[in-house]
């Protein structure tokens, strides 16, 4: 079975910024808004927000900083899984990935604190659908990344 190769290399940015929009309208309905869902998925934006308090700038800053991210950690995949990136940069782009991952793994926490605090909303529920995507995307990157660096390069393998 083939797969759209289009499809798969913008499945993650593509969740994620679809993320960012669903963040944004549920902010805007919600005081205080819902990006402190995004915090620990994001961890190159969580900066942002202590920085900022406009909706508009953190939709902003996550949504063009933390798709690019999510746009590498797809890139370093989908190249690993081709055999068309080095072991090196599979090696960190691994190590990457799984800081995604790993950081993706804290979004239990919250999803705790909204159930207990009956905060959890049907937009609620498919933000942590769409980071749950995004938490597997992460490490099935690494995953591939790892398999990369073990992996013969294409020359010798003919």
């Amino acid at each position: 079975m083939a797969f759209n190769s289009r499809a798969i290399r913008i499945l993650l940015p593509g969740t994620h910024l679809l993320l960012c929009i669903v963040t944004g309208l549920s902010s805007a309905a919600r005081p205080g808004g819902t990006w402190y869902r995004l915090v620990s998925l994001d961890p190159l934006c969580s900066i942002a927000i202590s920085r900022f308090e406009s909706d508009l700038a953190l939709f902003l800053v996550f949504a063009i900083f933390g798709t690019l991210g999510w746009w590498l950690i797809n890139e370093i995949g989908w190249s690993s899984s081709r055999n068309t990136i080095s072991r090196v940069s599979s090696a960190f782009g691994a190590l990457l990935a799984a800081l995604f991952g790993w950081t993706a793994t804290y979004t239990g926490g919250i999803v705790r604190q909204d159930f207990h605090d009956a905060a959890l909303t049907v937009s609620g529920v498919v933000q942590y659908a769409l980071i749950i995507v995004l938490w597997a995307g992460a490490w099935t990157t690494v995953a591939s990344a790892v398999l990369r660096v073990f992996r013969k390069p294409r020359a010798e393998l003919a």
